[in-house]
């Protein structure tokens, strides 16, 4: 979704527009390849498996599931969603447009990595119910990830303005400074 966006921003004109049409089109791809993939005989979902009682026992063995993720979801989402509302509190449309080009631009291919690493530690974590080993695995996952991050972090801290005025063009300049602002930010989350 947000590669659709980025793309159609740079291959056509970018403006608000231009965020919110590649956002809807980017979910209707998105809605397109899971329809497709549950017509298609490998994910085909069976109506007959499907009973009221095995709902009605998975609804009560999960109950308390929603209440404890819930908050760390909201909470999550507000994070990153309250600071661009804040912005356009205080600063002009310019401003947020560059701000939220940073953002995007930073956010891709950390929470590509970090939902493919958190999917991953879940898996491992749910058949391995040793304290010790999930313990190293986190603290070795975490100096990995440390290490992966450092270099682009650094570099686009040195050349965020540059290497956004070389990619998105002259006026897009404000957008490295923020990102070199925000480079702190990219290691720690």
């Amino acid at each position: 979704v947000n590669l659709i966006t980025i793309i159609g921003g740079l291959a056509l004109y970018p403006s608000a527009g231009m965020i919110i049409v590649g956002y809807l089109l980017g979910n209707a791809v998105v809605i397109a390849i899971l329809g497709l993939k549950m017509v298609t005989n490998r994910y085909q979902i069976k109506f007959a498996d499907i009973n009221k009682r095995k709902i009605i026992t998975g609804m009560k063995r999960y109950s308390k599931f929603p209440i404890y993720t819930s908050w760390s979801v909201l909470i999550n989402n507000a994070s990153w969603h309250v600071p661009v509302i804040l912005m356009g509190m205080f600063f002009n449309e310019a401003t947020v447009g560059w701000d939220f080009l940073t953002f995007k631009i930073i956010q891709l291919p950390m929470s590509l990595i970090g939902k493919s690493v958190s999917r991953v530690i879940f898996r491992y974590s749910s058949e391995h119910n040793d304290k010790n080993s999930l313990s190293n695995l986190v603290e070795a996952v975490t100096i990995r990830l440390f290490m992966l991050i450092a270099l682009p972090a650094l570099l686009l801290g040195l050349l965020g303005s540059e290497s956004f005025s070389f990619i998105f063009g002259e006026e897009w300049v404000t957008s490295g400074l923020f990102a070199q602002i925000l480079c702190p930010w990219m290691v720690i989350w």
